[in-house]
């Protein structure tokens, strides 16, 4: 072409021995500076940025969390064409209790689409426990036995503790027979615990 290189070095601004074109890129071809354009260095991006997914808190030993759990996303593209920022999901955040999938999506700037998504397990609610079955409120039997059960939706039961009277409590199962009672008034206890250790 005949703009090519048109414009001699030291003339119209060009430079003397110029060796990048206006954009401050290394000119491919020549000494002079073109007309009218710009040498343009072209970058091919194909690849699709990829998310390096961080909690906002690690699990318990049981993989639960017992909070809303934030994931950030740090997304980054190794194409060339870098990440276009407002098309990106920063961070998601976690809503109900149970085992959920947060995802995100994350656009660079030559239109590549990236995925990313993690899942995480919530358990906010404490577990329910009852008694199932227990001796008359009055007797004379000094050897009594009560059955109990529990329940979570979610994180499910881990084990129950049981108390009697003002003792510690200790863990137990169902049932729990109880022998040689003193004469008098007995309160027994029971709690469940489920896996993210919360009692009821």
């Amino acid at each position: 072409s005949p703009a090519l290189n048109a414009i001699a070095a030291g003339v119209d601004g060009c430079g003397s021995n110029p060796s990048t074109d206006q954009r401050g890129i290394t000119r491919p071809q020549g000494c002079g500076c073109d007309i009218g354009s710009v040498e343009v260095e072209v970058v091919v991006d194909t690849t699709a940025p990829i998310a390096a997914p961080t909690l906002s808190a690690n699990p318990n030993a049981a993989g639960w969390h017992n909070a809303p759990v934030t994931v950030m996303w740090n997304w980054s593209d190794s194409g060339g064409a870098g990440i276009d920022t407002p098309n990106c999901t920063a961070s998601s955040t976690s809503s109900g209790d149970g085992e959920l999938t947060l995802a995100a999506t994350c656009a660079d700037r030559a239109g590549n689409i990236g995925n990313s998504s993690v899942v995480v397990r919530v358990d906010t609610t404490a577990p329910d426990t009852q008694l199932t079955a227990t001796p008359p409120a009055s007797t004379t039997a000094t050897d009594v036995s009560l059955s109990f059960t529990g329940s979570d939706a979610t994180s499910g039961i881990a084990s129950f503790e049981c108390q009697l009277d003002a003792g510690a409590f200790a863990p137990c199962v169902s049932p729990q027979n109880l022998s040689s009672l003193a004469l008098g008034a007995h309160t027994f206890t029971v709690r469940s615990r489920d896996k993210l250790a919360m009692l009821t």
